[in-house]
């Protein structure tokens, strides 16, 4: 047993008018995922305000002794901004990359054990002195990744995207 089907299309439909939109707008890969970058650079920015990684878990509170360095609490990752600030995307073909451009994002995202080559590692305190350690661990504290929000944010720009209207 066998089943045929033939669909004829009537070429001046508004139906296929719509699917001709949609089928432009498919090709225009870049533009679509320069919209999904700026969603995703504000879900990250988000994550600085939160102190939370993609998934929603908290960031590891700060140690007394960074807070007695710093000369304050204050918020975690963002002490200069220059790490939040560096967050940028890049489309190339069909792929989209984001992430920071600064140097210690890495320590940050996927966190490090620093120690001292001769000697212990003299860590600076805001007002004036020093403390000093044989090594120094800085904790993950991701922030860049796809979790629930990113999904969500992606969901809703391509949504957007393909939108015509109805």
């Amino acid at each position: 047993m066998t089943v045929e089907i033939h669909v004829a299309l009537d070429t001046g439909s508004e139906g296929i008018a719509k699917l001709e939109k949609l089928i432009q707008r498919a090709e225009r890969k870049s533009d679509l995922l320069k919209n999904v970058g700026e969603a995703l650079l504000e879900t990250t920015d988000q994550r600085f305000e939160d102190e939370k990684d993609p998934q929603g878990k908290a960031w590891e509170p700060l140690k007394p002794l960074t807070v007695e360095l710093r000369g304050a609490s204050g918020p975690i990752l963002t002490l200069s901004g220059r790490l939040k600030g560096s967050l940028n995307y890049e489309v190339s073909g069909d792929t989209l990359r984001l992430g920071p451009s600064a140097i210690h994002g890495a320590v940050h995202q996927f966190g490090a054990t620093i120690e001292g080559k001769n000697g212990p590692l003299r860590m600076p305190m805001k007002g004036g002195g020093a403390k000093y350690a044989r090594k120094v661990t800085i904790p993950a504290r991701p922030y860049v990744g796809f979790g629930p929000e990113d999904e969500k944010a992606t969901t809703e720009t391509v949504q957007d995207w393909f939108d015509l209207g109805e």
